[in-house]
């Protein structure tokens, strides 16, 4: 962990290093509520200096720091957060290490007693939520029905004619039971419609002529760059609005993507020819997974999904966090539907260039992967704060992007105790002679790099060492 946090140069979304000298940081209930609040939780490293590149300088008593902690966690947060504490000698020094565990989702947003407000960690840093924040936490502890929400002032005329005359005759043609339904019996029944034939959110997106017209944010604003985004010397090459329903605004994305990647020269003999920097299947399935599960809350229809290419990186971020699953279990689960009724439309849905937005319901994220491995490129990397999901995928190919960051000693160990069978961590923390949560922390990143491939999910996830691309 602090092999990472030195290699960054600051602390990390899921880590925070504090000097804890003089005394237990006057912020910990801070971090605690981002840390409870954040999925996966995180860790509180107390005994490092950042300012001195996270040299250790020691605790002012592990004892009294770890019963402060938890006093805080127990007495200082609404409701109280679970902790876990560890004394590490690490340096010649003895650092205390906090584990914070995520609070469950009915618990959220997790409060600090004596200012009322919540907090989320975000990269290197932990900030208040504002109010719209919160109202997703909250709207998060039910199954989500805003795509079911009729659209004011809406009728079928606002739908596209030839979209729905299609989408009609495939309903029909899946079951005889609409075999004599009207148009609008079938458009009720799917959730295209209400009964006092309003449009629905999930109808105007997945059918609509213009859904921004309603919704300007319910989009894809899509930015090129020539650096790292709003980096100091950073520029932008190229952006774009992308508007319309769901199954334009996905090949519209996917033409921008191709439009704004250069063709790689992939030939020894020296011949030229082109090949997409990113999979086309890969850029595909993670757009409109964004289109798809992106937040349509009250809270959440300001924002809008982004599309960000930088050199050799391609980053996907929409409104919301995961529902129902955590980032390791994605792709490995059952999926768990956030809108349930724009997921059923579009499963009878086709683009304008013909291919279906969706072709089986939790496929997306394992073709993608598949995508990506059969490029020789990295895995796709997830990140959830709660609030939105990130998918980011690397140009770079396997071996070089594997090379750029060598493995620690830690994750050596792991990797030599993983087997083509999967393992659960505790198999694996046993086997490696590890602590459970030096296992934990080696397998997500090596996780995060595609050495490494998880099976199952949540706590039956097992994992095995990735086979070398064919």
């Amino acid at each position: 962990m602090v092999s990472l946090l030195r290699a960054e140069g600051s602390d990390t979304a899921e880590v925070e290093a504090k000097s804890a000298r003089g005394g237990l940081p006057q912020n910990t209930a801070n971090l605690l509520s981002g840390f409870a609040n954040r999925p996966g939780g995180g860790t509180i490293i107390l005994g490092l200096d950042e300012a001195h590149g996270f040299a250790a300088g020691g605790v002012y008593d592990v004892k009294a720091a770890q019963q402060a902690v938890v006093q805080v966690a127990r007495q200082a947060l609404e409701p109280p957060v679970q902790v876990t504490t560890e004394t590490v000698p690490f340096e010649g020094q003895r650092l205390v290490v906090v584990q914070v565990v995520e609070a469950q989702a009915l618990a959220k947003p997790v409060r600090v007693r004596a200012s009322g407000i919540a907090y989320l960690r975000q990269y290197d840093g932990t900030f208040p939520l504002s109010q719209v924040e919160e109202q997703a936490f909250v709207a998060a502890r039910t199954q989500p029905s805003y795509d079911r929400a009729p659209v004011p002032g809406t009728s079928v005329s606002d739908l596209d004619p030839a979209a729905v005359a299609a989408f009609v005759r495939t309903r029909r043609g899946q079951s005889s039971v609409f075999a004599g339904w009207g148009d609008a019996e079938v458009l009720r029944h799917a959730g295209v419609v209400t009964d006092d034939s309003d449009v629905t959110v999930a109808g105007l997106l997945a059918l609509g002529l213009v859904p921004q017209s309603c919704y300007p944010s319910l989009s894809v604003q899509a930015s090129s760059w020539n650096g790292r985004a709003r980096g100091a010397q950073s520029k932008v090459l190229d952006s774009a609005v992308i508007e319309g329903p769901v199954p334009s605004m996905l090949d519209d994305a996917l033409a921008w993507v191709t439009r704004n990647t250069a063709a790689r020269i992939v030939d020894d003999s020296g011949d030229l020819y082109d090949e997409p920097e990113f999979p086309e299947r890969a850029v595909r399935e993670l757009v409109a997974n964004a289109l798809i599960h992106r937040d349509l809350g009250p809270h959440a229809l300001g924002r809008y999904i982004s599309l960000t290419l930088e050199p050799g990186r391609l980053t996907i971020t929409n409104p919301g966090g995961l529902y129902g699953v955590s980032v390791v279990a994605l792709g490995h689960t059952d999926s768990s539907l956030r809108n349930g009724w724009l997921a059923s439309i579009l499963m009878s849905v086709r683009s304008p260039g013909g291919a279906r937005v969706i072709e089986r319901l939790g496929s997306g994220i394992p073709a993608a992967r598949d995508a990506m491995r059969r490029a020789n490129l990295p895995q796709p990397q997830f990140f959830d704060t709660g609030l939105s999901f990130t998918a980011r995928l690397s140009s770079t190919p396997e071996a070089a992007y594997r090379s750029s960051r060598p493995p620690s000693t830690v994750q050596k160990t792991v990797l030599a105790a993983l087997t083509p069978v999967p393992s659960t961590t505790t198999e694996i923390a046993r086997r490696s002679g590890l602590t459970l949560r030096q296992t934990r922390h080696a397998l997500k990143s090596l996780t995060a790099t595609g050495q490494v491939t998880t099976d199952g999910a949540l706590r039956n996830t097992g994992y095995y060492l990735t086979a070398a691309p064919a």
